[in-house]
C-alpha cells in the first residue's frame, strides 16, 4: 500500500472517530477518542494538503505550527561537558532536568516537502511559526532547504517571506538561508523558476536585514563554502555588489581552520571564481560574466594573490594555494594535448586576464611558514589532525611541469600558458630565488626521438625555448649569467632516485641530460648569458661589484661553471649541492664519470664556447681533474668520511682506482663493450679528441683535457697497463725547446716516477739545463703524431708545474 492510500485510510479513520463523513472535506461533529491519532491525522494532512482535515484538526486544539514526531527526556548534567552535542531541536531554556521533550515536525516543512503549495499558503495565512518549543532543527533546515532550492522555490519564497517568517529563525539559520536562496539562484535554473535576478537580490536583502551574515562560513569534509562565493556563481554582478556594500569581506572569511579532508577553497570568493572560469571555459557569456564579478571583487579590494590554507591529496601535509593555482589545477585537458577533448583557445585569454590584473605566477608566502602569530600555526594544525606544513606551491611553472610533463608542450595553448607565465615571473628572494628556479627546471627533461610523427619532438624543443627566454627577458645582466651557471651545473651534477645504491657500490650512476637541458643552454646563450661567467658567492651589493661583475669577475678567485663541474667530478665541490642526504657530498668521484656528464662537458666546450683554458685558483679545469687519479685521501677527505662502512678510506682508495684504470666494468653496457664512458667519445673522433690509449685502459677524466685541441702543451699519461698503481704517474718535461708553448709534432720526453724515486732525481729549475736533463734520463720518447703512444694534450698554462708534478 502506498503512502498516499495510507494517508488516505488515516484521514477516513480520524473522520470516522469524529463521528461525521468520510468525506475529509466535511466539518466535524464530535472529537476523536485518541491524542495520537489526531496528531498523525495532522501530519498526514500537511503531507497530502488536506486542507479541510487541517482546519478540523486546528478545532480540535492541534497547534498549526509544528506536529509531534518523537520524545525524550532531557538530562541536565551537573558538571557541564568539554563538548556539548549538537542540539536537535528548539529547547526551552526555562525547563527543567529531566524533562520530557517532545520533537516536533514543522507543518510548512511537511506542506513543503509534498509540493503543496495552496497548503503552504494557507498554514501561513493561519499563523503557522518557526520557533514553536521542541521543533526539530532538522525540520527547520529542510524547510530552508525547499523554499530556497526545492521545485518549488519559485512559488514559496514569496509567500516565506510575506509572512515574516525570517525574523523567526536565528542567526545561523538566516545565514544557511542566505546561502540556500543563492545556490537557488545560480544559473541553469529550471523553467519553472520565474523569479527575476532583481527579485533575488530583493529577497537576499530582506534575509540581510534580518540579520543574516555575508561573512559566514559553511563547510563539510568536503566542500567549504561562504554567501559571497555562492553570489559568484549566480553570475549576477547586482547580488555581489549587494553582499559587499552589506559588509562582506571581498577576500572571503579568511580565519578558517583547514578542512579535514582535501577540497578547493571554495569558501574563497576569487577561488571559487577561479574554479569557475576554468570549468566554464569553452562558454563565452558565463566567462564574461564571471570576468565582470572579478572586477567587481578587485574593485572593493580582493586580493589576486591570496593565500589560502590547502590539505594535499593523499596527504596530512597543509599547504597553500590561490586563485590562479586553483585555476591551472582546475584545467582539465590543453588543446592538442589530450586528444580525445579539444580545449578551448580561452585558457590564454582567462591566463592572460589573472596576470593582467595583478596575478603573480610565483605566488606568495604565507605567515605560517615564518611567524608564530599568525592564525595558521603548527599549534593550531595538530588541533585540526595536520601534523606539519607543506611545502608552499609558489612556483606555478613547475606546478603545470609536475602535472602535465614536459611532452605537454605539444599543444600550443600549453606552451602558451607556460610563456605568459614565464613573462610575468618575478622570484621572491632575489638572486636566491633565481636560484631555485634553475635548480627546479633542471629536474625535467626530454629526449628527441628520430621519425617522430608530425614534428612533435620540433615543437616541444620550441616551446621549451620560448619559456626560457620569457623567464630570461625579465632578469639583468648578473641575475641571467646566475641562471645559467646554476642551471649548468644542477644538471650535471644533481643525483638520481636511487642514490643509496650508488654510493654503496660506487657504480656509474645514470642521470638523464638529453636534448631539453641543450636547448635550455642555447636558449640562455642566445639572450645573451655567458657560459664562461665567474660565480660569485656572495650577492654584489655595492656598484663597484656590480662593475666587476659586468666585466666578468675578478681574476681566478670565482670558478666558471666548466671548473665547478670539474671540482664535482674530481670530489671538490666548492659549495654543497643538494643530496639527500643535508648537503654532504661523498669524496669518492669515481661514480659521477657517467657518458650523459661527460657528452654534456662536451657539448658546453664545443658547442657553447666553455673556456677550458681559464683557470680558478691558479688551476685550469684539466688539472682540477688530476685529483681523481691520486691514490691516496688528504686530509680534508680523510675528515669528511664518515658515519657509514662504505666511506671507509680504504673503500674509497680502491674505488678510485678503479674508476681511474677503468678495471670496473658497467653492467649497463653490452658485454665486450666500453670500460669506461670516455671510451665511446675516443672511438668516435680517435685522435681528434685528443685520446689514443693504445693497450691502456681508459682514464675517464682524460676526454675532458683533451677536447679538440689543436695545441700542444703538457702532457701525461699511464706507462703501461701492467705498471703498479703507486707508479702509474709521470714526469713529463714541459718545455724541451725553452718555448712555453708547444707545437704538433714536437718531441716530449717522459721519465718514470718510479725511476724518478729510486735515483733520486730532481728536475733542474733552470730552463736549458732541464731541457738536457730529460734528455738524458728519459724513459721513453713520444710525439704527438705517432699513434699508439698515448699521449694527452692540454694548451699549456704559464709557468705552473706539470700536471705530473702537481699530482704527486
Amino acid at each position: 500500500m502506498g503512502q498516499a492510500s495510507r494517508s488516505e485510510d488515516l484521514i477516513r479513520q480520524f473522520m470516522t472517530h469524529r463521528g461525521g463523513t468520510t468525506s475529509p472535506v466535511a466539518p466535524f461533529n464530535g472529537q476523536p477518542k485518541s491524542l495520537n491519532l489526531r496528531d498523525q491525522a495532522m501530519k498526514k494532512a500537511c503531507k497530502a494538503g488536506c486542507i479541510a482535515t487541517i482546519d478540523a484538526a486546528l478545532d480540535l486544539g492541534i497547534s498549526v505550527s509544528a506536529v509531534p514526531v518523537a520524545s525524550f527526556t532531557v538530562k541536565r548534567d551537573v558538571k557541564p561537558r568539554r563538548r556539548q552535542p549538537k542540539p536537535v531541536a528548539i529547547v526551552d531554556r526555562n525547563s527543567g532536568s529531566n524533562t520530557i521533550l517532545i520533537i516536533k515536525a514543522l507543518t510548512l516543512q511537511l506542506a513543503a516537502r509534498g509540493g503543496h503549495v495552496e497548503t503552504f499558503s494557507h498554514l501561513v495565512s493561519l499563523g503557522a511559526r518557526l520557533d514553536e518549543p521542541g521543533t526539530s532543527l532538522a525540520s527547520i533546515q529542510s524547510l530552508i532547504k525547499l523554499v530556497t532550492q526545492g521545485p518549488d522555490a519559485p512559488a514559496l519564497l514569496p509567500l516565506f517571506f510575506a509572512g515574516d517568517l525570517a525574523h523567526q529563525l536565528s542567526q545561523e539559520m538566516r545565514t544557511d538561508m542566505l546561502i540556500g536562496l543563492l545556490k537557488g539562484c545560480r544559473p541553469p535554473r529550471s523553467s519553472t523558476n520565474t523569479l527575476s535576478p532583481d527579485e533575488y537580490v530583493d529577497l537576499a536583502s530582506t534575509l540581510l536585514d534580518a540579520g543574516a551574515s555575508p561573512n559566514a562560513f559553511r563547510g563539510n569534509t568536503f566542500r567549504t563554502t561562504s554567501p559571497l562565493s555562492e553570489a559568484v556563481h549566480t553570475l549576477s554582478p547586482d547580488l555581489v555588489r549587494l553582499l559587499l556594500d552589506r559588509g562582506a569581506c571581498a577576500d572571503g572569511p579568511l580565519e578558517v581552520e583547514p578542512p579535514p579532508a582535501p577540497c578547493i577553497p571554495f569558501h574563497i570568493p576569487l577561488c571559487a571564481l577561479a574554479h569557475a572560469l576554468a570549468t566554464s571555459i569553452t562558454n563565452p557569456p558565463v566567462r564574461a560574466a564571471l570576468m565582470q564579478i572579478a572586477e567587481v571583487l578587485l574593485d572593493h579590494g580582493a586580493d589576486m594573490n591570496i593565500c589560502v590554507p590547502y590539505l594535499q591529496h593523499g596527504s596530512s601535509r597543509v599547504s597553500f594555494t590561490s586563485p590562479l593555482l586553483v585555476f591551472l589545477d582546475a584545467v582539465d585537458c590543453w588543446e592538442g594535448y589530450d586528444k580525445h577533448n579539444s580545449s578551448s583557445p580561452h585558457i590564454s585569454d582567462v591566463l592572460q586576464f589573472f596576470l593582467d590584473h595583478g596575478a603573480s605566477p610565483n605566488g606568495r608566502e604565507h605567515p605560517a611558514y615564518n611567524s608564530r602569530n599568525s592564525h595558521i600555526t603548527h599549534a593550531a594544525l595538530l588541533h585540526t589532525g595536520h601534523y606539519r606544513l607543506g611545502p608552499p606551491r609558489d612556483d606555478y611553472i613547475q606546478e603545470l611541469l609536475r602535472e602535465w610533463g614536459v611532452g605537454s608542450l605539444v599543444s600550443p595553448i600549453f606552451a602558451s600558458a607556460l610563456t605568459l607565465l614565464a613573462g610575468h615571473y618575478a622570484p621572491r628572494n632575489g638572486i636566491f630565488g633565481i636560484r631555485a628556479t634553475a635548480k627546479a627546471l633542471a629536474r625535467y627533461d626530454y629526449r628527441t626521438t628520430p621519425g617522430s610523427l608530425l614534428g612533435e619532438d620540433e615543437a616541444v624543443l620550441a616551446g621549451w625555448k620560448r619559456v626560457i627566454t620569457s623567464v630570461a627577458s625579465s632578469l639583468t645582466p648578473y641575475e641571467l649569467n646566475e641562471f645559467l651557471y646554476t642551471y649548468v651545473v644542477h644538471k650535471a651534477t644533481c643525483p638520481g632516485a636511487n642514490w643509496i645504491f650508488y654510493l654503496d657500490r660506487h657504480e656509474s650512476e645514470e642521470h638523464p641530460i638529453e636534448d631539453l637541458a641543450r636547448a635550455t643552454v642555447e636558449a640562455l646563450l642566445a639572450v645573451g648569458a655567458d657560459i664562461n661567467y665567474r660565480h660569485r658567492k656572495v650577492v654584489p651589493e655595492t656598484q663597484q661589484q656590480l662593475r666587476e661583475e659586468k666585466r666578468g669577475g675578478s681574476g681566478d678567485s670565482n670558478p666558471t661553471a666548466l671548473h665547478t663541474l670539474c671540482l664535482w667530478l674530481a670530489g671538490r665541490a666548492d659549495e654543497k649541492l643538494e643530496w639527500p642526504t643535508g648537503g654532504w657530498e661523498p669524496k669518492c668521484a669515481g661514480f659521477r664519470h657517467t657518458a650523459p656528464r661527460v657528452a654534456f662537458i662536451r657539448f658546453l666546450v664545443n658547442k657553447c664556447g666553455a673556456d677550458p683554458l681559464t683557470t680558478y685558483q691558479g688551476r685550469t679545469p684539466a688539472e682540477i681533474l688530476v685529483q681523481l687519479r691520486r691514490p691516496e685521501l688528504d686530509a680534508e677527505e680523510e675528515g669528511r668520511l664518515k658515519f657509514l662502512d662504505q666511506y671507509d678510506p680504504s673503500v674509497v682508495k680502491g674505488a678510485r682506482l678503479d674508476s681511474a684504470i677503468g678495471s670496473r666494468i658497467d653492467s649497463r653496457f653490452p658485454p665486450g663493450g666500453m670500460t669506461s664512458v670516455t671510451q665511446l667519445f675516443a672511438r668516435q673522433n680517435g685522435l681528434d679528441c685528443g685520446i689514443n690509449y693504445g693497450p691502456v685502459k681508459p682514464i675517464p677524466v682524460c676526454l675532458i683535457t683533451g677536447l679538440d685541441l689543436s695545441v700542444s702543451g703538457i702532457a701525461w699519461d699511464f706507462q703501461s697497463g701492467n705498471a703498479k698503481r703507486d707508479d702509474t704517474m709521470i714526469t713529463c718535461n714541459k718545455s724541451v725547446t725553452g718555448d712555453p708553448a708547444y707545437k704538433e709534432g714536437d718531441t716530449i720526453y717522459v721519465i718514470s716516477k718510479k725511476k724518478m724515486a729510486s735515483a733520486r732525481l730532481n728536475v733542474p729549475e733552470d730552463e736549458a739545463q732541464r731541457a738536457a736533463f730529460f734528455k738524458a734520463h728519459a724513459d721513453s720518447v713520444l710525439k704527438d703524431d705517432e699513434p699508439n703512444t698515448s699521449v694527452v694534450h692540454v694548451k699549456p698554462t704559464g709557468d705552473s708545474e706539470p700536471a705530473g708534478e702537481q699530482s704527486k
